[in-house]
């Protein structure tokens, strides 16, 4: 293993765009740590005892590491800091950091020309990119937008027209705009859009990469147990469960919770309004669902007595042959009130046989309805976890469709607990391929299978001829019919 730490040259005679000359030398007693993260970016760490100053590190300049000859770090430093002990002898630390926190630091003005109307994702992402190397630090790479470095790139998507003021906002503020924007529209990948700055591609760019958080690219790398280093962690997340989604639009605008249309209820409800005559009663649903949903089930009783019964579900799902789904579930509804059930499972049809679609039992003098979900309702998720709701207010969105395909990605990625893994591979598996926002797959014992998962943090710490590299890797549980 080899560490090459480089600072940035200035061409002594302006002509040049500079050069890169190697002080690993003055560091060989240090302690270098990498962190990159897909959401905070990168940060490297350098620490060092010294008898003397380190005049190359202890100003702010552009930095680079590579390690056996890959390029594992692109930055700038700051934050040089010296712990002096006596007898001319000081700990030194210096913090680098990547590129994506020198554009957290430019505030677009209006001479930038950052006022966009009907102007394609793609143009705006370019014309960011010119101002960007408009300012900053003098360094050797350029700022650039190139479609080809794009894993998710879809020309339908990026030319979509939209109308953007930017001025009094930072640059990297307006990329994560965009990226909103990209949430917004992108319909076909489930998964949440970021912006990645890359400076580990090339030699004289900085790639400016919309990128999705998700599985859906084939994985780059592949780990077997025998490759890492015990302990591997693997943990439930519930923090971020949602499972019930209302997104807010322009004009008033609210997302579908339900298939049921007001006033078209005999066309558009599974179950009209029914009455309940007695303590056993079957009843055919009014209409099919139209897609495999839950379903919501409302029971009213309007009687003096307090209520407890059960209800039967009958149906199926969407399978070749469909396979028979028979749901029963417990209620108490007391007097004059009313009480709502959803569905722990998905039905695509419901039975019209001589089996009808639902069962009433011990409800006499009640009343049923049952609505078809969308898909920003998870009934196994609130059966499973309580209901975890949130209301999403997005002036831009501006039609129905954007608001409920929003809605219902929300809920798709976070209706069950993510899974985080994280370990740290043997000296022997350690490579510098840069991970984040990739897929890998390893071995998920709670799956009991090899997995695909994205990674959101790569680590890496020298110390003298020893180098470590851990993993944090992260898997969202897109499968309705979830395990927990």
């Amino acid at each position: 293993m080899s560490v090459d730490l480089q600072v940035y040259v200035k061409s002594p005679d302006g002509f040049g765009s500079g050069s890169y000359s190697s002080v690993y030398d003055s560091q060989r007693s240090a302690i270098i740590t990498l962190q990159r993260d897909i959401f905070a970016g990168d940060m490297l760490r350098i620490e060092s005892k010294r008898s003397s100053l380190d005049t190359e590190l202890q100003k702010i300049r552009p930095v680079r590491l590579y390690a056996n000859s890959t390029k594992i770090f692109d930055g700038f430093i700051r934050d040089p800091d010296y712990r002096f002990k006596g007898n001319n002898k000081s700990n030194f630390s210096v913090t680098g950091v990547s590129w994506d926190k020198e554009l957290a630091g430019v505030i677009l003005d209006p001479d930038d020309g950052a006022d966009y109307t009907d102007q394609t994702i793609n143009a705006i992402f370019t014309d960011l990119c010119r101002i960007a190397n408009d300012y900053g630090i003098t360094k050797k790479a350029i700022y650039k937008y190139d479609t080809s470095k794009l894993p998710y790139y879809d020309a339908g998507l990026f030319g979509t027209q939209i109308s953007r003021d930017y001025t009094g906002k930072t640059i990297l503020a307006a990329l994560q705009d965009l990226t909103q924007v990209l949430d917004i529209e992108e319909t076909v990948h489930i998964g949440e859009w970021a912006v990645k700055i890359d400076a580990l591609q090339s030699e004289f760019y900085i790639y400016i990469i919309p990128q999705m958080v998700n599985t859906d690219q084939a994985a780059t790398k592949i780990y077997k147990n025998f490759q890492l280093a015990a302990p591997k962690t693997l943990e439930k997340d519930y923090s971020r469960l949602l499972n019930v989604c209302r997104v807010y639009g322009s004009g008033g605008l609210e997302s579908k919770l339900y298939r049921t249309v007001p006033g078209q209820e005999a066309t558009t409800q599974i179950l009209v309004e029914t009455s309940i005559p007695t303590n056993s009663e079957e009843f055919y649903a009014t209409n099919q669902p139209a897609q495999r949903r839950y379903l919501r089930i409302k029971i009213e009783n309007t009687t003096g007595s307090d209520k407890t019964g059960n209800v039967l579900i009958n149906g199926a799902d969407d399978g070749v042959p469909p396979e028979e789904i028979h749901e029963r579930f417990f209620l108490e509804v007391p007097a004059y009130s009313t009480r709502f059930h959803f569905s722990n499972n998905r039905f695509a049809t419901l039975s019209g046989g001589a089996v009808k679609a639902f069962e009433v039992n011990s409800f006499s003098g009640c009343k049923i309805t049952v609505d078809e979900c969308t898909f920003a309702i998870a009934g196994k998720s609130i059966n499973d976890y309580g209901t975890k709701a949130k209301a999403l207010l997005k002036n831009d969105i501006t039609t129905q469709g954007d608001a409920d395909d929003y809605a219902i990605q929300q809920v798709r990625m976070y209706h069950a607990p993510m899974i985080t893994a994280s370990f740290e591979l043997l000296p022997s598996w350690i490579d510098y391929t840069d991970l984040i926002g990739k897929t890998v797959n390893i071995y998920d014992e709670l799956a009991a299978a090899a997995t695909d998962f994205f990674c959101i943090r790569q680590e890496y710490r020298f110390a003298g001829k020893g180098v470590h590299e851990s993993l944090t890797l992260q898997q969202y549980n897109y499968d309705w019919e979830y395990e927990d």
